[in-house]
């Protein structure tokens, strides 16, 4: 039996490659995990989006900065 093919939307899709990009010491498989995804879901969103489109936290300057 063939299962749909599911759906995300576009927020859900920018919040899991935020998430990737941003992700520090964990793996991609934790951050599908934890987003309930497949990995290869994931690494496919990876390739047809740059990593300069997600948008990135605004980290807090240093005080030398």
């Amino acid at each position: 039996m063939i299962t749909p093919k599911k759906r995300y939307s576009d927020e859900f899709r920018e919040q899991a490659l935020a998430k990737v990009y941003n992700r520090g010491t964990r793996t991609i498989q934790d951050i599908a995990d934890e987003s309930n995804l497949s990995i290869h879901t994931l690494k496919t969103w990876m390739s047809q989006t740059a990593p300069t489109d997600i948008p990135k936290p605004n980290p807090a300057k240093r005080p030398q900065d």
